[in-house]
């Protein structure tokens, strides 16, 4: 098993309305996909303009691979919001 974190920052209340919708939307993707074991995103209590991202992935391969569920934990979202770093474990 492989788990991935991906950080976000969004400092614009509207924009993370639309970033928590859009995660809504992939977890059907993400929970249909047999390589994805568990997702979860967090919010910051004391910081709500930071998210948290975790994946479970059944290997390296299908973290790192083509498939539609990996495509979906690397969304193109827009350079206003795409304000994230990546930390692979």
């Amino acid at each position: 098993m492989t788990v991935e974190y991906i950080r976000y920052r969004i400092a614009e209340t509207e924009r993370r309305t639309a970033f928590e919708k859009a995660y809504a939307a992939a977890a059907e993707h993400l929970y249909a996909a047999p390589q994805c074991l568990g997702y979860e995103l967090s919010r910051g209590v004391e910081e709500p303009e930071r998210y948290i991202l975790r994946i479970e992935w059944t290997s390296v391969e299908d973290h790192e691979g083509d498939s539609a569920a990996a495509r979906i934990s690397r969304p193109s979202w827009p350079r206003s919001v795409r304000t994230s770093t990546t930390s692979r474990r």
